[in-house]
């Protein structure tokens, strides 16, 4: 019986240490808080930059969307998957080999990690990262972080980011291809009652 007070003893110190004091209006007044400086364009950064926004362009033909400066190079594609259901992303031109990697796009309050796998592309010494999404969830959160014209983060493993908005035509691509409303998860459409 004298052990049952001793396991219960580390919880109850656990439970004192957690204690939290409110915090006053006039302690937070005096809060400090420090912007950090920007970056000295002049020094290099380790970190890969996002390449220009402002060079790149969406091009929808059919059911594709290319993201591209030059329609021959293009950087980023999404299209509509078989009889428009779901979507295909490929992120080209990735440098070394791999064979799995994970996409990520965020933007407009949602974000959707997307694992992708390698294939072949024409230039020797790279590859491509792509993956099919059914309509769902992770589809609907692609189209969601695409729905505005604000800025979508878009990364990849081992290439470097890429920070772009959307236009209307890949608003209506995601649209089509994904379906449903915006943020909504699985899509099926409703089928009207039989009417007797």
């Amino acid at each position: 019986m004298n052990k049952i007070p001793l396991l219960l003893a580390p919880p109850v110190f656990l439970l004192a240490c957690a204690r939290t004091e409110p915090v006053s209006e006039e302690e937070l007044s005096d809060v400090v808080v420090e912007t950090p400086a920007l970056a000295d364009p002049e020094v290099a950064d380790d970190g890969p930059d996002a390449l220009p926004a402002n060079a790149m362009q969406w091009r929808v033909e059919d059911d594709t969307a290319l993201l591209a400066v030059d329609p021959a190079s293009p950087l980023l594609s999404i299209a509509c998957g078989e009889d428009d259901n779901g979507i295909v992303l490929t992120r080209y031109g990735v440098e070394g080999s791999g064979s799995a990697g994970t996409l990520t796009i965020v933007g407009n309050g949602a974000s959707a990690r997307v694992p992708v796998v390698a294939a072949e592309a024409a230039e020797e010494g790279e590859f491509h990262w792509t993956a099919t999404l059914a309509r769902g969830e992770l589809a609907s959160n692609i189209r969601t972080a695409f729905a505005e014209d604000e800025p979508v983060n878009i990364t990849a493993t081992s290439v470097d980011p890429i920070v772009v908005a959307a236009n209307p035509e890949l608003r209506g691509l995601l649209a089509r291809c994904v379906g449903g409303e915006i943020g909504d998860a699985p899509l099926l459409a409703e089928e009207a009652p039989a009417a007797e």
